[in-house]
């Protein structure tokens, strides 16, 4: 689901209560007809893009090259502006260092919604266990799912919380642990003031657990969330840890990274009923169930860590979760012991996405391999790449076939696919469902991030008219 979508998932209820209310107040002499819910253009977005204490790089980009839209950008705390990120709309970039730990924001209005996005990226310190990140900037949301956090001291994560807004918001904070539910008295009710980021280290309100769920709900107020997970145990790094899809009976993952050893299959199970999952891997080579992942049991309010086998293979895969109840999950990748990634649960994209391919320094195209599946098991479909340089000319465009039940594997440098190796980014395009990812690999270092659909449209609410 887009953010735009995941935005709005609460309107149904919202919609269904102001019905109810207008057929009580409205006599049916005079009652309204409502026109249904339609698609309108995402002129205006904001977005929060969480950075590390060392070098970042922010590319804002956008799915349909115009030139119209207006861009206001800061370095919150504080208000300094952010220059090279405000010029005529392109694939614009701009290295940041703040002093400490900090937030771009970034706002668009555009008249005819051009679909903007942006991403940070960047390598951590020593003292975070080094390591390449990379994270797609984020909008508000009513909710946001972490999964392999952890609060020890050699695993340990930094929640960063954005309030968007200009008056108060305020979000509560859950944890989940492998021992169930994790009592956090400071959890509830957090108030951040109008445009405050805050950073709340989770050992700070929850010390000494190595593999932790973290759910966030914004209760009042426009908040974005965003997990730094860092390690400096038998795995190194740091990486973003990507939002979840919220709990499903069925859910995918893609972007996983390359390397047959260190995959961690990790599992969020918020209910108070337990869990009971099968787990398929989906590769080149097809779909199979994995040989004693057929039945995990997953404790009720608990987190489940599970080794995936060698036999997996060296290759990117994804895996598909069919679990008795709702549950969220990600896969954290180390194949070296260097660095590690994360791929998260996400849902079907069903319109255009994009994949970021140049990031200043931090990595370029060639760095760079997408993952595609057909969100159906048993229907092939085809994905459309187009690219694009930094000035938003088209280098061409390419289809590519997506057996069913097969994860394809895109080297988008590759000699020939496009005119030009000036690559910025890339507009990947679905003609149905897929479950999508993206890698990148620079030495040794990793990073991951599941393709989610650039903001384009939002569905609009029931709007009544007297007739």
């Amino acid at each position: 689901m887009s953010r735009a979508k995941n935005a709005i998932r609460f309107l149904p209820l919202a919609v269904a209560a102001v019905l109810a209310l207008v057929a009580v107040l409205v006599s049916p002499a005079t009652r309204s007809t409502a026109r249904p819910p339609a698609n309108v253009a995402v002129t205006q977005t904001t977005l929060a893009c969480p950075l590390l204490e060392s070098a970042n790089d922010v590319a804002l980009g956008q799915v349909v090259a115009r030139s119209d839209a207006k861009t206001a950008a800061e370095l919150r705390p504080g208000s300094s502006k952010i220059a090279g990120l405000t010029g005529n709309p392109g694939w614009l970039q701009q290295r940041l260092q703040p002093d400490g730990l900090a937030s771009a924001v970034i706002r668009r209005v555009d008249p005819d919604g051009a679909g903007t996005v942006a991403f940070t990226s960047g390598v951590a310190s020593a003292k975070l266990g080094g390591g390449l990140s990379l994270e797609q900037c984020s909008g508000a949301r009513p909710e946001s799912w972490f999964v392999g956090a952890g609060s020890t001291t050699r695993h340990f994560s930094t929640l960063r919380l954005t309030n968007l807004g200009d008056s108060r918001a305020v979000v509560d904070v859950q944890l989940f642990g492998v021992d169930g539910a994790v009592e956090v008295p400071k959890g509830k009710g957090i108030v951040l003031e109008s445009q405050e980021v805050r950073s709340i280290d989770l050992a700070s309100i929850a010390s000494g657990e190595n593999e932790l769920a973290v759910e966030v709900v914004a209760q009042r107020g426009a908040v974005a969330s965003s997990m730094l997970d860092s390690s400096t145990s038998v795995f190194r790094g740091t990486d973003w840890n990507g939002s979840s899809a919220s709990p499903s009976r069925d859910v995918t993952i893609s972007g996983i990274s390359a390397g047959a050893t260190g995959r961690t299959l990790l599992l969020a199970n918020p209910g108070n009923d337990s869990a009971t999952v099968s787990v398929s891997v989906v590769s080149a080579k097809g779909t199979a169930v994995l040989e004693g992942l057929n039945d995990v049991n997953v404790s009720a309010g608990s987190v489940k860590a599970v080794n995936l086998p060698q036999t997996i293979g060296a290759d990117p895969v994804s895996l598909r979760l069919a679990s008795s109840a709702p549950l969220t999950a990600s896969v954290r990748s180390s194949p070296t012991n260097v660095d590690f990634s994360y791929a998260a649960a996400t849902e079907p994209l069903t319109g255009p996405s994009v994949v970021p391919l140049t990031l200043g320094r931090t990595f370029g195209a060639s760095n760079v391999r997408i993952m595609a599946a057909p969100a159906s098991t048993s229907d092939a479909t085809t994905v459309e790449l187009e690219a694009f340089d930094s000035s938003l000319r088209s280098l061409g465009t390419t289809k590519v076939d997506l057996p069913a039940g097969e994860t394809t594997t895109i080297d988008p440098s590759k000699t020939g696919l496009f005119s030009s190796d000036a690559l910025a980014f890339i507009v990947l395009t679905p003609s149905a469902p897929v479950v999508a990812g993206m890698t990148v690999a620079a030495g040794s270092q990793v990073t991951a991030l599941p393709l989610r659909d650039a903001p384009l449209e939002v569905l609009a609410p029931s709007v009544f008219s007297n007739g």
